[in-house]
């Protein structure tokens, strides 16, 4: 080997160090052009210009006031969250005096006043150790997750706290993180030897479904694996977390308010914007191209979004490499919903992790994806634009139709990349597959 190619081996950055100073850079720079422009950046990018910080965490202590969330104040939450949240209204001074409304609305007008939840100092400092918490698991299970040197480790695991994905659920103050805690947990462990952490595997998903209900589908990848026993295993855990925490909140009567609830939320509004479900999407974008969007249209939307989800389910089960099948499940979890919030694409974290721990550089594929992925992940600068204040929707930004976009092409590339994939192993022509 010649002292050129060896000089150029040694100083080559890995793809893992390249992204995280891809990440780096872009939130340097929008911090910079935030000062310039007055704090235009944050106020676009965040919800609700603000005025709504940390309130799926402050609002949710609020609803379990009482222990009625669903027949008094018609939260999303399955039960499994609103113990947590409950749990956490106990341990709060004064917690049987106080009231921060009587309603969701009550709550919601309240958020920002005297009578807020947020009017409590006890309540901000345990949200301050909640993200503290946070900060130090998910690093955690980031840097356990990844493969090279430890300062590859430290530099990708800190990235991730500063992209935008997670400081967007950061500024919700939702427990997505907890969720996402259990299904990374899940995915290190449920194929390892030690059947203590393999059977925690399946408890940590169960949990992370009981918070959040979408991560039940990761459970495909035991189908994939042919795991049937263990599949039934997470099927019985599954089945006792979600309903062992009605106990607390109206048994029976508050399960059944709560599917009434759950369904309601399921009814996609027809000329209403943002989301990143597929059919929200469309609908989205059908919109702002001036399509006044029927019930047939947005039927035909859903119809696009479950077969395309179905599709992306049959290519997990045929796919070749692990961070692949992982990624098409997770897209699924994301796209699949009638409804799906910008912080949902937080689990793509641990796909992310698995398909730069398998960089090829030799795929064009790759490369694609690798950029896909930054522009997910990537604080960039962003600004309004004054065509997207024509809406009526102070939430619908730039910033939000830009993720919108590149999510879908996430959706398409992977689509066609996993399509070409099927056509060769159908044809038996795996070597053309490996040469792309």
């Amino acid at each position: 080997m010649s002292k050129e190619i060896k000089r150029k081996f040694k100083y080559s950055i890995s793809p893992m160090a390249l992204f995280a100073i891809i990440l780096f850079a872009g939130f340097t720079l929008s911090l910079i052009v935030n000062v310039f422009l007055s704090g235009e950046v944050i106020n676009t990018v965040f919800f609700d210009q603000g005025r709504d910080t940390g309130m799926d965490f402050f609002n949710s202590i609020a609803y379990t006031v009482g222990q009625k969330p669903y027949s008094q104040f018609g939260t999303l939450y399955p039960a499994l969250a609103n113990l947590f949240f409950f749990i956490i209204f106990k341990s709060l001074p004064f917690s049987s005096e106080v009231s921060w409304g009587n309603s969701f609305l009550e709550v919601l007008v309240n958020r920002n006043t005297a009578s807020g939840v947020k009017a409590s100092p006890f309540a901000i400092f345990i949200f301050i150790v909640f993200i503290i918490v946070v900060i130090i698991l998910l690093f955690y299970f980031i840097s356990k997750s990844i493969n090279g040197k430890q300062w590859e480790k430290n530099l990708f695991s800190t990235s991730m706290m500063i992209s935008v994905v997670v400081l967007w659920a950061f500024e919700r103050g939702n427990i997505i993180f907890l969720s996402l805690f259990g299904v990374m947990f899940f995915i290190k462990y449920r194929n390892s030897t030690n059947r203590y952490l393999s059977e925690m595997a399946l408890i940590a998903l169960a949990l992370a479904a009981g918070l959040k209900l979408y991560p039940a589908i990761f459970g495909v990848l035991v189908l994939i694996d042919k795991q049937y026993t263990k599949a039934l295993r997470l099927v019985i855990y599954g089945v006792v977390i979600f309903f062992v925490p009605f106990v607390f909140f109206e048994g029976l009567n508050g399960f059944l308010i709560f599917i009434e609830i759950l369904f309601g939320f399921s009814e996609v509004s027809l000329n209403s914007l943002g989301g990143f479900s597929l059919t929200e999407i469309l609908r989205s974008f059908l919109v702002i191209s001036g399509v006044t969007v029927t019930g047939d249209i947005l039927g035909v939307c859903q119809t696009i979004a479950h077969i395309l989800s179905l599709c992306l389910i049959i290519f997990a089960i045929f796919s070749k490499e692990e961070w692949k099948k992982l990624a098409l499940i997770t897209i699924v979890t994301i796209i699949f919903p009638s409804k799906s919030g910008y912080y949902s694409l937080i689990f793509l974290i641990p796909a992310l992790i698995m398909y730069l721990n398998n960089y090829d550089n030799t795929k064009i594929t790759h490369k694609i994806y690798f950029v896909l992925f930054l522009l997910l992940f990537t604080f960039l600068p962003y600004i309004d634009l004054e065509f997207f204040k024509n809406f009526g929707d102070t939430n619908y930004t730039f910033f939000v139709f830009q993720m919108q976009l590149y999510l879908l092409l996430v959706v398409v590339v992977i689509f066609l990349d996993c399509l070409f994939e099927m056509v060769c192993l159908v044809l038996g022509n795996i070597k053309l597959s490996k040469s792309r």
